[in-house]
């Protein structure tokens, strides 16, 4: 059975459509996902009419929480298993962008909170899936820190955890994680962490993680000795023309003789909105002293007026490019942006100088690329 039809036939028929009207508080909000993911033992194959209804009586608690401003608290990565499941069984681009905004939330969630909490088998069950997602883009991108907090999500709570560790260990020797240090090392909690391997299991499991890798390392160091530290590749950045918000074009040429950040962003991006004041103090601090802001929304079409309120709402006074393209827009796909926020800090001469900042080394790379003197406190 396709991945995806097995998902969506998760969903139960007990919750109506009166009752997603009804709940006004997170306990209230999260029995009634709930009742909408339960698979009800017993109960006959779902028709496609039944399918679609259920995705949309999903949507329909993700607008209803946002609507009330729903605190979930340390629960709070439900509201990323409804986004995954509103994007129902569709192949399209806008499916597919909500099952990687899904795994982003979900594994930034994690990450402020130190983790997740322990939850039922429904809720373990698509966390393994929305972190799957997230561990694929992440290799795709190099980014092994990602990739090691997915697999640490992903592994224990599978409902196959070896052949979810086989596969993480493929596609990370296919694509070079496995000489990253991060990786392995999640990889290794993900093992310490799976209650259903045996010691035995975790023993050769290690082993064969750490030992045969130093094997491989030292056969491919040019003198047999200690293999040399891996390094990534050095970050490139194509400029770009792009529609502003509201009309008219804007260049990023047009910003020489200023220090630039190119800032990839969403609305719908819960990350982004949480790092940026950072980027606003930093703007309110540089930008009398030859600092430049160019954002880049990838939401979708048809969202101008949210990203008016949103960039009212946090003081977001620079330029916006929007096409309503989304993940493919053409700023994004030039560059190969697959995850957000994504930075890329140029010089005065346009020459590419630091990517991903964020939180204070956002502050303090703009110092030091304008010629500041870092700030001190006291």
């Amino acid at each position: 059975m396709p991945f995806l039809t097995t998902l969506l036939l998760a969903l139960s028929y007990a919750t109506s459509q009166d009752s997603l009207q009804d709940f006004d508080t997170p306990e209230a909000g999260r029995a009634v996902l709930e009742s909408l993911m339960i698979n009800v033992q017993g109960q006959a194959r779902p028709t496609p009419e039944e399918l679609r209804q259920r995705t949309i009586d999903i949507q329909a608690w993700v607008d209803r929480s946002e609507s009330l401003g729903l605190d979930y608290g340390p629960h709070d990565y439900v509201t990323s298993i409804a986004l995954y499941g509103s994007a129902g069984s569709g192949r399209d681009e806008a499916a597919v962008d909500k099952r990687r905004e899904a795994s982003m939330a979900l594994l930034d969630h994690a990450r402020r909170n130190g983790g997740l909490p322990a939850g039922s088998e429904l809720w373990d069950d698509w966390i393994a899936r929305l972190a799957t997602v997230g561990f694929t883009i992440a290799a795709e991108d190099s980014d092994w820190k990602e990739a090691a907090q997915a697999v640490i999500l992903m592994i224990p709570r599978s409902r196959d955890p070896r052949r979810s560790f086989e596969q993480a260990m493929r596609r990370l020797e296919a694509s070079g994680g496995l000489s990253s240090p991060l990786a392995r090392a999640g990889l290794a909690v993900a093992i310490a962490e799976t209650a259903r391997f045996d010691l035995a299991q975790k023993d050769r499991m290690l082993a064969g993680l750490y030992a045969d890798r130093e094997k491989k390392d030292v056969a491919a160091s040019p003198d047999g000795g200690k293999p040399a530290r891996p390094t990534r590749p050095a970050a490139e950045f194509v400029p770009f023309t792009g529609p502003l918000l509201g009309g008219g074009e804007i260049s990023v040429d047009d910003f020489k003789g200023k220090v630039l950040l190119i800032d990839y962003w969403a609305t719908w991006c819960g990350p982004c909105l949480r790092e940026m004041p950072n980027v606003v103090e930093a703007w309110k601090k540089y930008k009398d002293d030859g600092f430049a802001i160019l954002g880049v929304s990838l939401d979708r079409a048809d969202a101008e007026e949210k990203i008016r309120s949103t960039m009212t709402k946090y003081g977001m006074d620079w330029p916006q490019i929007y096409d309503g393209g989304g993940w493919s827009a053409g700023p994004a796909r030039l560059n190969g942006v697959r995850s957000i926020p994504a930075t890329y800090l140029l010089d005065r001469e346009g020459n590419l100088v630091a990517t991903r900042l964020r939180g204070e080394a956002l502050g303090a790379k703009i110092a030091e690329v304008l010629g500041k003197e870092p700030a001190t406190t006291e």
